[in-house]
């Protein structure tokens, strides 16, 4: 499969049609399209990153998948799974970024077999990501989030379950 798509930036020009190649290798594998789309520049060279997330698999069967373009949007790299190697019930990702720093947050099924919150940051222009982080550990279970960076500081915001009802929570 491939995702074809358009980049409008925020003053509403528009890019060339970039791609993204993802080989699908298992019968009845439903792939998202992207899902959300950012983009930095590295000022010492003038790279122009774009960066792409998005879910891949069958229903609770599923992949956070990452991909970026350091050429203005004629070639992606081949896709990284940012969720683990083992298929899950993830969804929602997420991805914003401030200089060399991306971040993606998606929901997905913790070791308690709730929903949470998760987080993986790269420090190299999504070259490489830390670990997996679980930033709600809700033991009622997390969803939706919700992501932006304003300077060098994260905030991330989800829905979440406990103590029992239904609330927003924020985490910087």
């Amino acid at each position: 499969d491939t995702f074809a798509f358009k980049v409008i930036d925020d003053k509403g020009a528009e890019s060339n049609t970039a791609t993204v190649s993802v080989n699908v290798t298992e019968n009845n594998q439903t792939n998202q399209p992207p899902q959300v789309f950012d983009q930095t520049t590295d000022e010492s060279n003038s790279t122009d990153y774009r960066y792409a997330v998005w879910s891949a698999g069958e229903e609770e069967d599923r992949y956070i998948l990452f991909s970026r373009s350091n050429d203005g949007v004629n070639s992606f790299s081949s896709p990284l799974s940012l969720s683990g190697k083992s298929r899950s019930a993830v969804f929602n990702p997420e991805v914003s970024s401030s200089g060399n720093n991306v971040y993606v947050v998606w929901q997905g099924q913790a070791e308690n077999g709730n929903q949470d919150v998760f987080l993986r940051k790269s420090a190299n222009y999504g070259s490489s990501f830390s670990e997996v982080e679980n930033i709600s550990n809700d033991p009622g279970g997390s969803g939706n989030p919700e992501l932006t960076i304003n300077g060098n500081i994260t905030h991330v915001a989800w829905e979440g379950t406990t103590p029992g009802n239904n609330y927003i929570f924020y985490s910087k």
